[in-house]
C-alpha cells in the first residue's frame, strides 16, 4: 500500500469510527480536521439548514462557527478550549477528549443549543494530530435539564433517594436555608427519621409524622396510588414555624428506589 492509500486508508477507517461511536439523529456536523497542518480534511453536513461554508483552514473556520455563538463569554470559551494550540497541548498531555455547548444565534429567535465533541488523536504514518469534530443540537435535551433544575432549586428544600432493599436515604440539601429543619444523623432510614423527627418536628405531629414515615407505609401507598404525601409543622432553631409536606414516588418499575423530595407550605396555612 502506496502512502496515499495508506493515508485514505487512515481516514476513511477514523471517519467510519466517527460516525459509529456518534449514531445520533441529531447531529448536526462531523468533520476531520489536521491540527499539525491546520487543514480540515473533511467536513459533513447532516442538517442543511445549519450548513457552514467551511474552508480548508481550522484557524479560519473556528470564525466561523464563533459567530453563531449568541453568547460572548461562552464564545470566549469556546476560542479558548477548541483552538489548535490548546489542542496540541492537551493532547501531549494525554487528554484526548474535549467537548462544550453553546447556545447559538438562530434567524427565527428560538432558543437552540449545541454541543461540540473533538477527539483527538496521531497519525502514525506521520505523526500528525488529528481531531474528530461532531457538532449535535442538544436544544431539547438543554432546555428539560435546565427547566428541572430550575423547578428542583425553587420549589424543593431538599431531594432524597431512599433505598428500600438496604433501607438508607442518601439526601440532598436544595436551598441553603434547609439545614436549620433538616437534620441528619446516619445513612439508615429508620434511625435518620426518628432523628430529625426529635429534632426539628412540632410535638403535636410527632407521633403521627413518624407512622407516616415508616417505610412499610410509604410502599403501601405508592403501591396503591404511585404517589404518596403528608404535611407536619417543624421548629427551626430560632422558634420559627414551618409546615412542610413531604412527597413520595418510586424512582422506576423495579420499585426499589423511592423519590423523596420536601416543600415549603407555610403560605396554605
Amino acid at each position: 500500500m502506496d502512502k496515499n492509500s495508506k493515508q485514505e486508508y487512515f481516514y476513511s477507517k477514523a471517519w467510519n469510527q466517527l460516525l459509529s461511536n456518534n449514531n445520533n439523529a441529531n447531529i448536526i456536523c462531523q468533520g476531520a480536521v489536521n491540527l499539525t497542518k491546520n487543514k480540515v480534511e473533511l467536513f459533513l453536513f447532516s442538517k442543511p439548514e445549519r450548513f457552514l461554508p467551511f474552508t480548508f483552514s481550522y484557524d479560519y473556520d473556528m470564525n466561523l462557527v464563533a459567530n453563531t455563538i449568541a453568547i460572548a463569554e461562552e464564545k470566549d470559551k469556546y476560542f479558548s478550549l477548541f483552538n489548535r494550540q490548546n489542542l496540541l497541548e492537551r493532547f501531549a498531555k494525554g487528554v484526548f477528549d474535549a467537548e462544550f455547548t453553546y447556545t447559538r444565534k438562530a434567524i427565527d429567535a428560538g432558543l437552540y443549543w449545541t454541543k461540540i465533541y473533538v477527539r483527538t488523536n496521531k497519525n502514525l504514518e506521520n505523526n500528525d494530530i488529528i481531531a474528530y469534530i461532531s457538532a449535535i443540537d442538544v436544544s431539547d435535551e438543554f432546555l428539560e435539564s435546565m427547566i428541572v433544575k430550575r423547578v428542583v432549586e425553587t420549589q424543593f428544600d431538599y431531594v432524597a433517594i431512599i433505598d428500600t432493599k438496604n433501607k438508607q436515604i442518601f439526601m440532598r440539601n436544595i436551598k441553603s436555608n434547609s439545614k436549620s429543619t433538616n437534620p441528619r444523623l446516619t445513612a439508615d432510614y429508620a434511625k435518620d427519621c426518628v432523628f430529625a423527627v426529635e429534632k426539628v418536628v412540632a410535638p403535636e405531629d410527632r407521633k403521627r409524622t413518624l407512622r407516616n414515615m415508616e417505610l412499610s407505609n410509604i410502599i403501601s401507598h405508592l403501591n396503591e396510588n404511585e404517589t404518596y404525601a403528608y404535611s407536619f409543622w417543624v421548629i427551626d432553631g430560632e422558634g420559627h414555624r414551618y409546615r412542610k409536606e413531604l412527597h413520595y414516588c418510586y424512582l422506576s418499575e423495579d420499585k426499589r428506589n423511592i423519590l423523596m423530595s420536601r416543600t415549603d407550605v407555610t403560605k396554605q396555612y
